[in-house]
């Protein structure tokens, strides 16, 4: 089994959404209603792939892709965003995205001490985050952000990183319930879905999920105009394809 990177194609549209699957039936006695999980949450989506998007190599890429995966049998890997519109997550990742960086000199990687200490570089502005709770929710606060600014919207992901002895020892992700706003000195408390650990955040993030492909529509191609690919996604759940080989066909 083969996990592929999804190819640097432009995504002119999309349609994420998560399966819930809930079993219903009725008591026998009290004829009252009975609901109950009938199965682990997945997430879907619908995409539309342009042709001629990034250079006009993105029917290649496809046609690739689908070879790659052997129409089917194997998996992909893509960042998923929030659902929120497009023009807002890149105004958000220009506030408030971070991750971590290397340096590197003579093609080696260079390291930093503070201190006497190793020390960890980040892309951006470093903001720790403190976890809490309000009503019944987990939260995040942190702050150096803008004051009184509407920093997360409902479904928009923050990713923590957590940092030991000068290295960063791994990341979750969680979302926002609803929307958050700093205050005047420009902290924010945001509630989430689940619960984060202390560490460095990164607003407006991207979470890495394996998907199967359950098909891919090609376009006709016109003359002198784009063309599309319609692309359905199922998720694949980390138990399903542990054992897998990760490849990334398109950086050399």
């Amino acid at each position: 089994m083969r996990i592929v990177a999804w190819p640097p194609v432009g995504i002119v549209s999309a349609a994420p959404w998560v399966e819930r699957q809930v079993a219903r039936s009725e008591g026998l006695n009290t004829r009252r209603a009975i609901m109950a999980s009938a199965g682990p949450a997945r997430r879907v989506a619908q995409l539309t792939v342009s042709a001629l998007a990034q250079g006009r190599a993105g029917a290649g890429y496809m046609d690739q892709l689908w070879r790659e995966i052997d129409g089917g049998l194997h998996y992909v890997r893509l960042d998923i965003l929030s659902p929120n519109w497009h023009i807002d997550r890149a105004t958000g990742r220009a506030m408030g995205y971070t991750r971590p960086g290397n340096w590197t000199y003579n093609a080696e990687t260079a390291q930093w001490t503070s201190g006497g200490n190793a020390a960890v570089w980040f892309t951006a502005s470093n903001r720790p985050g403190t976890p809490g709770t309000s009503g019944g929710y987990p939260t995040i606060t942190l702050g150096s952000l803008p004051p009184n600014a509407l920093i997360v919207r409902p479904g928009d992901l923050v990713r923590s990183y957590t940092v030991a002895a000068g290295a960063v020892t791994g990341s979750a992700v969680a979302r926002a319930v609803t929307e958050a706003r700093s205050d005047a000195a420009g902290v924010v408390t945001i509630r989430l879905d689940t619960t984060l650990q202390a560490g460095i955040i990164s607003l407006h993030d991207a979470e890495s999920v394996v998907f199967e492909v359950t098909g891919i529509t090609p376009g006709a191609q016109g003359v002198g105009a784009d063309w599309q690919y319609q692309v359905s996604l199922r998720e694949v759940l980390p138990t399903e394809y542990a054992g897998a080989t990760e490849v990334n066909p398109w950086r050399m």
